[in-house]
This record gives structure tokens, sequence and C-alpha cells, in this order.
């Protein structure tokens, strides 16, 4: 699953390197960046909380009990991939760099599934009884499914030519795209 994920990238990441990127309205562009900037800082302070919580043996974490395997493929996986990347585009998307651009339809796309898997989990949680259930997981969760699916379909819409910019714009060879 994971050559076929990399493969799948790799040709995706592709065919949109051919293609001439719309120009992103500057409040989808930097509210793409904002979210994805505090997505990813928040993950990296959760989840450093939580690893530093196992490694000190002070808490006993249920997830981490229940399976210790999981745990850290995703803290590993989250840490070391998915979060520097949001983080780098966010910041990329706020400084207007191409590349960004380029970079956030990806991470748009996974943050808005992962974003509502994790919602989806947080109310099951809540249907199922679960004593480690809380109702802050699904409403921090959905609220950030909502923001960033919303920043992500204005996001597509410009690229298919629907959104607000109208229709594409040959893509920068600079750093910039347009003056902030």
């Amino acid at each position: 699953m994971i050559i076929l994920g990399w493969v799948t990238t790799a040709a995706a990441w592709s065919a949109l390197d051919r293609q001439d990127l719309p120009h992103l309205p500057g409040g989808v562009r930097k509210g793409l960046g904002a979210a994805f900037l505090l997505v990813g800082v928040l993950f990296v302070l959760t989840w450093s909380q939580q690893i530093a919580q196992v490694i000190s043996g002070s808490t006993a974490l249920p997830e981490y009990l229940d399976d210790p395997g999981t745990f850290w493929v995703i803290k590993t996986f989250d840490l070391a991939l998915v979060m520097p990347i949001a983080i780098a585009a966010g910041i990329g998307l706020l400084r207007n760099h191409a590349l960004a651009t380029h970079v956030s339809y990806a991470v748009a796309g996974f943050l808005t599934l992962m974003s509502a898997a994790v919602s989806a989990m947080g109310i099951m949680m809540i249907v199922k009884d679960d004593p480690d259930a809380t109702f802050i997981l699904p409403a921090v969760s959905t609220l950030m499914t909502l923001v960033i699916g919303g920043l992500t379909v204005m996001l597509y819409r410009a690229y298919l030519g629907t959104g607000p910019s109208r229709g594409r714009q040959p893509r920068a060879t600079s750093a910039a795209i347009e003056p902030t």
C-alpha cells in the first residue's frame, strides 16, 4: 500500500507539474496557509505531549496501551512527514511561493480527509459510550474539517476554472506569484 501510495503521488505530481496552475485569490491562499500552519502546529504539540507522556511513563494513554505499534506508526508518520509538509506549505503560501501553491493541492485534500476521519472517529466514540470519549475531539475536528474543507473546495474550484480566479494564468517562474 505504501508503494502504491508513492507511485500514485508521483504520477499525480507529474501530471500536475505539466499544468499551469491558476492564480489563487489572496484570501484563499492566506486562509489555506494559516489553516495548514495551525493544523500542523496543533498536531505537533499534541503528538509531542503524548510521546512525552509515554516515554516518561507518567500516564498510560489508552491508545498506546491498546496498540503500541499503531501508536508509534501514526505519530512517526505525522511528525516526520505530514505535519512538516503542512507547515512548510502553510509558510510558503503565506509568503506566496509558487511551489507552495503546487503542494497545497495534495496537502489540502489530505488534511480535509484526515480531519473528517478524526471527526467521525470522535463521534463514534461518543455514540459507542467509549470511556475515553470527549466532546472536544469531535467539536474541534469537525470545525477543522469545515474550515479546511471549505478552503479546499475554493482551491479546487480555482483549478477547475469555476472559482473566483476564473481561469488559468501562467505559473510564475520566480519565487513570488503576486505582491502581498
